[in-house]
């Protein structure tokens, strides 16, 4: 290690949130994939990452997850990340991902449609219904 140059280590990990649902695209081409929730860290940064598949999926996973550089601020922080849904998706819709098992699937499809402005082919994610699934709420059905 070169002494003087500060090296930090990103630790990515899943955290748990609120709500997710899919915002209409309307007059755009893309819709979005909106999710929200409570940060324990005033600095915590969230993120949204889609997993990476060899083939296509019936739900597409896609992660909340976040990271504290250096050191953690202690505090309750709202959060809210949109993530664009301009890549392809499960045969079925999608599925977000967060801490202790938490999972939400969105049942949606897409077509393809031709933008007038630049003549290329968009996806367009319609939301057709919500279902939520939560490892700790199966759990206690199971019992």
């Amino acid at each position: 290690m070169v002494k003087g140059k500060s090296e930090h280590i990103k630790s990515w990990k899943l955290i748990t949130f609120e709500d997710a649902h899919i915002q209409g695209s309307g007059d755009s081409f893309y819709s979005s994939l909106i999710v929200d929730g409570i940060s324990p860290y005033l600095n915590l940064e969230v993120d949204l990452i889609p997993l990476v598949y060899s083939k296509t999926p019936e739900y597409w996973g896609i992660e909340v997850v976040g990271c504290l550089r250096k050191y953690a601020l202690p505090g309750i922080l709202p959060f809210e990340k949109v993530l664009t849904l301009d890549f392809p998706i499960g045969t079925k819709g999608i599925e977000i991902i967060g801490a202790n098992g938490q999972v939400e699937r969105i049942d949606c499809s897409f077509e393809v449609r031709f933008n007038p402005d630049g003549g290329d082919k968009v996806l367009i994610v319609s939301d057709r219904q919500i279902s939520i699934k939560n490892k700790k709420d199966t759990d206690g059905d199971k019992k």
